[in-house]
């Protein structure tokens, strides 16, 4: 376990946990018993929410992400990341006070009132926007951050996208054409279908694809791109945010 993991989990950097002693402090012995039960060709990332007590006696939400290997069809090994999502735990409680439907039942009736909540649905979705904003930002700090509006067809960028590959976010402000223009022929029109495929698949929450891109100086380079799907009630996708991370390393 890394320092920060420790770190998060309030332990001490000397802590080195048997595997039945990591099932236990991070709620996995059920999930860990699914992923065992799993087959290579099924997905090989999960992700788990679970509470965990801290050693102060505190209870905080976690966020686990686990990456299976496999070997002769075999589950052998788990790795990942660990991330706190208290904040946004608490926000998905927040939002649900904002929704309220109140009943009082008499003898013969059941009155219901509704509450008027035109303005505040406009807060919870933009509080949802800003929870996966936050989210992939937290799990992905340099790389270059975007929030595609699907709506008005519109691609706002992070600073990441200047850095990492040399672009001015304001170029790629207008839609998702210039992002597409940048993506190795041999390969746009597979992420161009991948992506579009996500958006009208209504039970679809997240898109990652690895591709070549074309940096501000010409060169090719392999990144990862992937984002989280927010939909209104009845499934339509009204935007994306999402990260784009230069893999070139990884690749080498």
């Amino acid at each position: 376990m890394s320092e920060n993991a420790k770190h998060l989990l309030g332990l001490k950097d000397s802590f080195v946990g048997e595997v039945s002693e990591m099932n236990s402090l991070l709620n996995l012995n059920q999930d860990l018993a699914k992923l065992q039960s799993s087959k290579i060709e099924t997905k090989q990332i999960e992700k788990f929410d679970t509470q965990i007590v801290l050693p102060d006696d505190t209870k905080n939400w976690f966020r686990i992400v686990v990456e299976q290997e496999f070997k002769n069809n075999i589950l052998v090994k788990l790795f990942g990341s660990l991330q706190n999502i208290q904040g946004y735990k608490e926000s998905e409680l927040k939002e649900k006070k904002l929704l309220q439907v109140s009943a009082y039942p008499s003898k013969k009736l059941l009155s219901i009132y509704f509450r008027d909540t035109t303005d505040k649905k406009a807060i919870v979705e933009d509080l949802r926007t800003q929870i996966e904003k936050f989210e992939i930002l937290s799990e992905t700090g340099i790389n270059a951050v975007w929030d595609l509006d699907i709506q008005n067809n519109s691609i706002s960028w992070g600073p990441g996208l200047k850095q990492l590959f040399g672009y001015d976010p304001k170029e790629f402000r207008d839609s998702e054409q210039m992002w597409l223009s940048k993506i190795h022929p041999e390969e746009r029109e597979r992420i161009q279908i991948s992506f579009e495929t996500s958006l009208r698949d209504l039970t679809a929450d997240h898109w990652k694809e690895p591709y070549r891109l074309m940096k501000s100086d010409g060169a090719y380079i392999s990144v990862l791109d992937r984002g989280t799907i927010i939909r209104d009630d009845r499934g339509k996708a009204l935007r994306v945010v999402g990260s784009l991370q230069d893999i070139s390393d990884i690749k080498k």
